[in-house]
């Protein structure tokens, strides 16, 4: 559907229609059938259910301050206080503003990018290839926890789109240019050019040449 404007329009109209169906025409809510039928484990992905559950439960009853660092949330007993869900730990650690906060700064970074408009078309792959990133990252986030460097990790990809916000088609790269021409806007390189390629180049000059 590549010739279709409104591709994305209508795949997402799809899939609100597919989830309305399955809501009227199943004893269980959309989210349990499709846990039921595409989670690897349907056991642990249940466990995330409850950790919902209860974990809104912890964020409504501590709406401004949240519990703090402590594991001390409302559960059963046979649950791991562990809350493997990163879109709403920093609101059970934190409280509600904090939960805003992370979903605002996201979704700022994530639609702005999307909507950006006069982009070519290598950097409409480019967009594509970083939406579909972020976005499997969004749904993960939800079965699972960020942390150490894997949060670092997040934190930089979600950033790293924001170039694409101040591009230029002016200042788009060829495809018939050289590798050397490629070497614009960096005065000093360890690189050679072409030309110094035929030929030796001692090791101090390989870092201190100016382009």
């Amino acid at each position: 559907m590549k010739s279709v404007r409104s591709r994305w329009y209508i795949f997402t109209g799809l899939a609100l229609l597919a989830f309305i169906v399955v809501d009227m025409i199943s004893n269980r809510t959309p989210f349990h059938v499709l846990i039921s039928y595409l989670a690897f484990s349907e056991e642990t992905a249940y466990n995330r259910i409850h950790i919902w559950n209860f974990g809104t439960k912890s964020i409504w009853a501590n709406p401004v301050f949240g519990i703090g660092l402590s594991d001390n949330w409302a559960r059963p007993y046979w649950m791991s206080p562990s809350a493997d869900m990163f879109w709403i730990l920093p609101a059970m650690r934190h409280g509600v503003v904090v939960w805003i906060a992370y979903l605002t700064l996201f979704f700022s970074v994530f639609l702005t990018v999307i909507y950006r408009q006069g982009l070519g078309e290598r950097m409409q792959w480019y967009r594509m290839g970083y939406i579909s990133t972020m976005s499997g990252l969004f749904v993960v986030g939800w079965t699972v926890h960020f942390w150490d460097a894997l949060f670092v990790f997040f934190m930089f990809l979600l950033a790293s789109g924001m170039w694409m916000l101040d591009w230029k088609e002016t200042d788009e790269d060829d495809d018939s240019l050289d590798d050397d021409s490629r070497e614009t806007g960096v005065p000093y390189t360890r690189f050679r050019t072409r030309s110094e390629r035929t030929g030796p180049v001692s090791s101090s000059a390989r870092y201190d040449r100016k382009v």
